[in-house]
C-alpha cells in the first residue's frame, strides 16, 4: 500500500482533508513520520531541521516540511494543562512518565534547542537558553520566561502530528506569574504581541480543513466557584493585543456573565467590532450549571476552556474528543419521505422521523466506538489524572472521558416540517406527494418553491409552534444519547452548531425547506428568514439545554459595521440583554455584502479582510468559493433582516 493509501485509510478519511493535505505534499514536499508514538520513533525528531532558529523574542520553531499521521486516532483538539507547564518543573510533570524512551526523547528535544540556540549568541539567546535549563529545574521564574515556556510545549505538540490545540485559561494561568514579575502592563502587552505573533507564523501549516481552523483558541475571564468573577490585567491585555495585531489567528473567547465587568465587555465588543472574529462570547451563566448535571464538579465546571471552537471542555483534565462525529438531522427526513409518503396527521409523521433519527444516532455511536485511540504519553504528561494515575490517555487516564458530537441542518428539518404542516395538513394546499415529487426535481416547480421559502415561520422564530417542535427534537436527541457510554465510562453530548453546515450538505439533495440540491444547510442557530437578532436571541435562550445537549450552541449573526458604530449603547445593552435571557454562546461577523462581493472580484485589494467561519478566522479571498458566496448571501439577508 503506498503512503497516500495509507494516509487515506487512516487518518485523512474526510475527502476534504486529503484532498487539502495533497495539496501541501505538492505545493510544500510535505514528509511524513507515520505513527510517531505508536511505534517509539523519537529519533526521527532529533534531526536537526527539526531545530532551527529564527532570532525574535521567543524560541518557536516547527518544521513544516513534515507532518505526523497515525493509523489510529490521536488525540487532539483539547487544551493541556499549561499551568503545569508554568507553574511545575518539567522533570517533576515527566516523573509519573513511566516511558523511559520518551522521558529520554524530551531531554535530547531540549538539548537540541539549547545547542541550536547558542550558535547565535546575544542577550536575547542566553535568556531562551536560561529558560530551558530552568524549565527542567522549577517553575518559570518571570512573565517571560513563563510564555516561553508555554512556546515549547505547543510548538512540540504541532511537530508530533497534534491538531488543533487549544491554548486554554491564559489569563488565569498566567495570573500568578505575572503579579511577581511586577512587570508594567505596556511590557506585558508587547511580550504577549509577540507571543501571539509567533503562534500565527506557521497559520498555514496548522490549518486542519480550511486555512486558519487551527484552533488555537485562549479563553478570557470567567465565574469562579463561589460565583464571583474572575478578570485581570491579562484578561484585557490579550484583548487589547488581539485587536490591535488584526490576525485572523490565535482567537479568543470571552466568557461572559450578568458579572462581568462593563469594560471588559466593552473592550470585547471594540474588538469583534474591527471585525477580527474575536472574541466568541460564551455564557457562564448557563454552561457551567449544564456541565454541572452531565458530572462534573463545580470546580472543574468554573474552570471550562473549549475545544477547537466552542465546546465546553475542562482545562488540563479533559480526554473530551468534540469533534468525533457528525450528525446530520435533514437525511433521517428525506429518506423518511424516500420510503413512505402518507401519514394520518402531522405528529404521526414527526414520530415516523424520530425512528430515523435514531437508527442514525445509533449508526454514529457505533462508528465513534469502533474507533481505537493512538498512545499518547505528551499529552499525557500534561493532563492531571493521568499523571497522577500513571494512566496513558489512551487508556482513559484522563479525568473527563466524553465524545462530543457536532449536529448539522436542525433549522433546515425544522423549516422542512413547519412546511410541510403548513402547507399539507392545515391548509391542504398541496399533498405531501407534491411536495415530494418537486423535491426530488430540484424544484424545477416554481409555485411551491416559492411557497416554501415565503413561509415567515422559520428556525429562529420567536413562536411557540417553532420552539415547541425545536424542543421536541433536541429531547428526543438528548434522551437517546443519555443511553449510550463509550468505552471508557464518558458520555455521549451533542450541540447545535457544526462546522459541516457545507461539507454534509453537499453530500444531501434538496430538503421541503426549499434548499436545493447539495446546498449549504443553515448555519449554526441562525435564520433564513427576516429575523431580528432579538428575535434570534429569544428563540435561542428558550432551547433545551442539559442533559447532553452540551456540546457547543452557538448564536451566528453577522453584523453590518455602521450598526455598531452607529448604536454602540444600543448594541451594549443588546449583548447585556442576551446574557441575562440565557444564550448558550454567541459570534458575530462584522461586515457587510458590499464589502466582500468587492473582496471577492478584487481580492488583490482585500488580502487583509477576515471573516468568521464556523468557529475560527480566516482571511476571505482565501476560502473556497463556495464559503465565500455563503457569506455573502448571509449578509444580504442580515441587512434585509435590519
Amino acid at each position: 500500500m503506498s503512503i497516500f493509501s495509507s494516509i487515506k485509510k487512516s487518518l485523512f478519511s474526510n475527502d476534504f482533508i486529503f484532498n487539502s493535505f495533497k495539496r501541501i505534499v505538492k505545493h510544500d514536499k510535505t514528509k511524513y513520520n507515520m505513527d510517531f508514538f505508536e511505534k517509539n520513533k523519537y529519533n526521527k525528531y532529533l534531526n536537526d531541521s527539526f531545530f532551527k532558529y529564527e532570532n525574535t523574542t521567543f524560541y518557536y520553531y516547527i518544521n513544516t516540511s513534515v507532518k505526523s499521521v497515525y493509523s489510529k486516532h490521536l488525540v487532539d483538539n483539547i487544551s493541556i494543562s499549561y499551568s503545569d507547564v508554568v507553574n511545575k518543573s518539567l522533570n517533576s510533570i515527566l516523573n509519573g512518565n513511566t516511558d523511559e524512551k520518551f522521558v529520554k526523547f524530551i531531554h535530547r528535544y531540549f538539548d537540541k534547542i539549547k545547542k541550536e540556540i547558542e550558535l547565535k549568541t546575544n542577550d536575547v539567546n542566553n535568556e531562551i537558553i536560561k529558560s530551558v535549563n530552568n524549565f527542567f529545574e522549577s517553575s518559570a521564574n518571570d512573565f517571560k520566561d513563563a510564555l516561553q515556556r508555554i512556546l515549547f510545549i505547543n510548538q512540540l505538540l504541532w511537530q508530533t502530528g497534534h491538531r488543533l490545540n487549544g491554548l486554554g485559561r491564559l489569563d488565569l494561568t498566567l495570573n500568578d506569574i505575572y503579579t511577581k514579575s511586577n512587570i508594567s502592563k505596556e511590557d506585558a502587552k508587547g511580550l504577549i504581541k509577540d507571543f501571539l505573533t509567533v503562534l500565527h507564523k506557521d497559520y498555514y501549516y496548522k490549518s486542519n480543513e480550511l486555512k486558519g481552523d487551527t484552533g488555537q483558541i485562549i479563553i478570557i475571564g470567567g465565574l469562579n466557584p463561589d460565583g464571583s468573577y474572575f478578570s485581570n490585567d491579562l484578561s484585557y491585555l490579550f484583548i487589547e493585543a488581539v485587536k490591535e495585531l488584526y490576525l485572523p489567528d490565535p482567537k479568543t473567547l470571552l466568557r461572559v456573565s450578568e458579572k462581568l465587568p462593563n469594560d471588559l465587555l466593552k473592550l470585547g465588543i471594540d474588538s469583534i467590532k474591527t471585525g477580527c472574529g474575536s472574541p466568541l462570547l460564551s455564557n457562564d451563566d448557563i454552561i457551567i450549571d449544564k456541565l454541572v448535571e452531565i458530572g462534573y464538579t463545580k470546580e472543574d465546571a468554573s474552570n471550562y476552556a473549549t475545544s477547537a471552537c466552542w465546546e465546553p471542555l475542562c482545562d488540563g483534565k479533559s480526554f473530551e474528543q468534540n469533534n468525533i462525529a457528525d450528525l446530520n438531522f435533514v437525511q433521517p427526513l428525506n429518506k423518511l419521505l424516500d420510503e413512505k409518503t402518507s401519514f394520518d396527521n402531522f405528529n404521526g409523521l414527526v414520530d415516523e422521523y424520530l425512528k430515523y433519527l435514531k437508527t442514525d444516532i445509533e449508526s454514529t455511536i457505533n462508528e465513534i466506538n469502533s474507533k481505537e485511540i493512538a498512545y499518547d504519553p505528551l499529552i499525557s504528561s500534561f493532563i492531571s489524572n493521568c499523571v497522577e494515575d500513571k494512566k496513558d490517555i489512551s487508556k482513559g487516564g484522563a479525568k473527563y472521558n466524553n465524545y462530543g458530537v457536532l449536529t448539522s441542518g436542525l433549522g433546515n428539518l425544522i423549516d422542512s416540517l413547519i412546511n410541510i404542516k403548513l402547507l399539507v395538513f392545515d391548509t391542504s394546499k398541496y399533498n405531501l406527494v407534491q411536495l415530494i415529487d418537486a423535491m426530488n426535481n430540484n424544484f424545477l416547480d416554481e409555485n411551491i418553491y416559492n411557497d416554501l421559502k415565503s413561509n415567515n415561520l422559520k428556525y429562529g422564530s420567536d413562536d411557540e409552534l417553532v420552539i415547541e417542535l425545536t424542543n421536541k427534537i433536541i429531547d428526543y436527541t438528548n434522551n437517546e444519547f443519555a443511553k449510550y457510554n463509550n468505552k471508557f465510562g464518558g458520555i455521549f453530548r451533542f450541540g447545535l452548531s457544526s462546522p459541516n453546515y457545507i461539507k454534509s450538505s453537499s453530500k444531501i439533495k434538496a430538503s421541503l425547506d426549499g434548499r436545493k440540491d447539495y446546498m449549504p444547510f443553515n448555519v449554526h442557530i441562525s435564520s433564513t428568514g427576516n429575523i431580528s437578532y432579538t428575535e434570534i436571541i429569544n428563540f435561542a435562550s428558550k432551547l433545551h439545554y442539559g442533559i447532553r445537549n452540551v456540546n457547543g450552541n452557538v448564536c451566528d449573526l453577522i453584523v453590518a459595521p455602521s450598526i455598531i458604530d452607529n448604536n454602540y449603547d444600543k448594541f451594549l445593552s443588546f449583548i447585556k440583554i442576551a446574557i441575562k435571557q440565557g444564550f448558550f454562546q454567541i459570534q458575530f461577523n462584522v461586515l457587510d455584502s458590499k464589502t466582500l462581493i468587492e473582496a471577492k472580484n478584487n481580492p488583490d485589494k482585500f488580502k487583509n479582510l477576515i471573516v468568521r467561519v464556523w468557529g475560527f478566522s480566516a482571511y476571505f479571498i482565501e476560502l473556497p468559493e463556495n464559503y465565500q458566496d455563503l457569506l455573502i448571501r448571509r449578509a444580504i439577508q442580515s441587512e434585509l433582516a435590519s
